[in-house]
């Protein structure tokens, strides 16, 4: 979404099951620094997530979440998948999302 001025606040992508995963996975969610602590993160994730129950009510999420926000996405009802793992230098942490579908 986008700020008074124009600027993008946040951003999320969706993809759909069946193409980088059999689950429907969130990926590159990104928050302006100048969103944060403002609830803005949590607004962008309730979003994302309402979408893919839209879009795909029947499958669970997955994420790749960098490991010191596994508690922002645990709130949201994601759980670790597996072992923490390195990627462009920074610690990760799969998680997913079971549906209630």
């Amino acid at each position: 979404g986008c700020g008074d001025d124009g600027r993008l606040l946040g951003y999320a992508r969706l993809i759909p099951p069946g193409l980088k995963a059999a689950d429907a996975v969130i990926g590159r969610v990104v928050t302006a620094p100048s969103a944060r602590r403002g609830g803005a993160g949590r607004a962008l994730m309730a979003e994302a997530l309402a979408q893919c129950a839209r879009l795909w009510p029947a499958h669970p999420i997955t994420l790749h979440a960098q490991a010191h926000l596994e508690p922002f996405y645990g709130s949201f009802g994601f759980t670790p998948v597996g072992e923490q793992y390195m990627e462009d230098g920074i610690l990760h942490q799969e998680m997913r999302k079971e549906t209630r579908a």
